[in-house]
């Protein structure tokens, strides 16, 4: 059954003017930057050259620490949750708060969120439509059958082998909102570990000089991380 435990989190909501006198079909994702309080946590274990080496053995060890990051870091996250929107009984009029984004609140974090709207194709709408009934199918008593993953890739070798995936090409528009966070009440869902900093002294393998403290760790370029300034990031923060 699904999760019906309450989560926190933002609903981001857009308006806009639906086009007249033809369909329209939108898809909507976004992506999301929040600073990495740490680049790297060894978890039973310590940082060196890059790595978390274990610190098994070692009496009083302390169960994890935090590294911060070397420069600035940012941790990437994006949805989870198929957003489409058909204009079937919205063509030509005002379309006003409309959900097209649920952003968890994973942590306290301020958060800037980049939202993207693109038009698809009726096909391609029907594809996402197909994922998102599936994902999101109870099994209740009136829930509708899962329809049959159709994309449009094929083997060029044996084209009655079932490939699955869709290859969408499609215009789109962005828009972005910062939001302060560090003064929301209530719980995050989430938040970072308390910092654990290695100090000189402590019980580790491999130990290291006083002048070799602090230690920082590096901000690797990934999908979910990144140490270019996002776009829109407010200048003084």
């Amino acid at each position: 059954m699904p999760d019906k435990r309450f989560a926190p989190g933002h609903r981001i909501l857009i308006s806009f003017q639906e086009p007249e006198d033809q369909e329209n079909y939108y898809y909507y994702e976004y992506k999301s930057y929040e600073t990495e309080p740490y680049c790297v946590i060894c978890n039973a274990g310590v940082l060196r050259n890059g790595e978390c080496i274990s610190t098994a053995g070692i009496r009083w060890a302390r169960p994890y620490f935090t590294y911060n990051c070397d420069s600035p870091c940012w941790k990437i996250r994006v949805n989870v949750k198929i957003k489409i929107f058909d204009d079937e009984f919205t063509n030509g009029k005002f379309i006003e708060n409309l959900e097209v984004a649920e952003v968890p609140l994973y942590s306290k974090r301020d958060i800037l969120v980049e939202l993207q709207q693109y038009s698809i194709s009726y096909d391609a709408y029907k594809y996402y439509k197909s994922i998102k009934d599936l994902i999101e199918n109870n099994g209740g008593l009136n829930a509708p059958l899962p329809s049959v993953l159709i994309g449009n890739l094929y083997n060029t070798k044996n084209q009655d082998e079932i490939v699955l995936g869709r290859f969408t090409v499609a215009s789109g528009s962005s828009k972005s909102i910062y939001i302060p966070r560090r003064k929301l009440e209530g719980n995050d869902i989430r938040g970072p570990k308390p910092a654990v900093i290695e100090k000189f002294g402590d019980r580790v393998p491999q130990p290291l000089s006083r002048f070799d403290y602090p230690i920082f760790a590096s901000c690797d370029e990934g999908a979910y991380r990144t140490g270019i300034k996002p776009l829109n990031w407010p200048k003084n923060d």
